[in-house]
């Protein structure tokens, strides 16, 4: 009786011990990731994310709601310079003074109504809303602007229209 070569009989049983090993590896992933908890109200934030990976450029950026990452306004196209630099910082405000003002215009705002204001890079707010005219770190309350004589010349009502019907019953008076 002739015996086989050990190398020979070993080859099939570690080849069939392989493939044993890697299935319970292969479980052993899947039910590691099935026993990962995922949840539902980081969804929307991760599916953000996958659109910023897969559909723009790094020249690019979406313009988005502060609150909602689901609501993508539109894509904003940045400047070839390094990620937080001045000229990045421009188009971004750019694109969003755009879009703020086109918001506006719609009657669709998320500022208070009577608030015409913009906040610099700095944190100082620039323009004119209920407290009165803000020049950066310097605020005109409006109180005092109500002090101000702005109506002396155009009549004792201050009223343009009235005043412009006064004018013309006076004349066909004459």
């Amino acid at each position: 009786m002739r015996l086989r070569p050990l190398a020979s009989t070993l080859r099939p049983l570690l080849l069939v011990l392989a493939l044993l090993l890697a299935g319970a590896g292969l479980s052993g992933v899947a039910s590691a990731q099935s026993a990962m908890p995922r949840y539902a109200e980081l969804q929307r934030d991760v599916d953000f994310w996958v659109r910023v990976s897969t559909e723009i450029s790094t020249r690019q950026g979406f313009v988005h709601d502060a609150r909602n990452l689901g609501v993508v306004y539109g894509v904003a196209a940045l400047p070839d310079a390094p990620p937080g630099s001045d000229p990045r910082r421009e188009a971004i405000t750019a694109a969003r003074d755009s879009l703020d003002s086109l918001a506006r215009a719609q009657g669709r705002t998320g500022r208070p109504p009577g608030d015409w204001t913009r906040t610099d890079k700095d944190g100082n707010r620039w323009g004119w809303d209920q407290q009165g005219i803000r020049l950066g770190k310097v605020t005109i309350p409006n109180a005092l602007l109500g002090l101000l004589p702005l109506n002396a010349r155009v009549g004792a009502s201050g009223n343009y229209t009235a005043m412009e019907r006064e004018r013309r019953v006076s004349a066909a008076r004459e």
